[in-house]
């Protein structure tokens, strides 16, 4: 099983790409791989709006 622990989004060039982080674990138990990265240049649109609805949340989160 593989389950994302952490990401970031970079925009370079007028692309979106995710940094992520993520772990595997086997069906018993035994971690595979630790903090394991990959990156990703996002193309489909409807995940830049998601990721945009992210950053609008996170800024209403802001403090004055």
């Amino acid at each position: 099983m593989k389950k994302v622990t952490a990401w970031t989004k970079y925009e370079d060039g007028g692309f979106v790409e995710i940094s992520f982080n993520y772990k595997e674990v086997s069906n018993d138990g035994k971690i595979i791989k630790d903090n394991a990265k990959a990156s990703i240049v996002v193309m489909d649109n409807e995940i830049i709006k998601h990721i945009q609805a992210v950053e609008q949340f996170l800024t209403t989160k802001l403090e004055d």
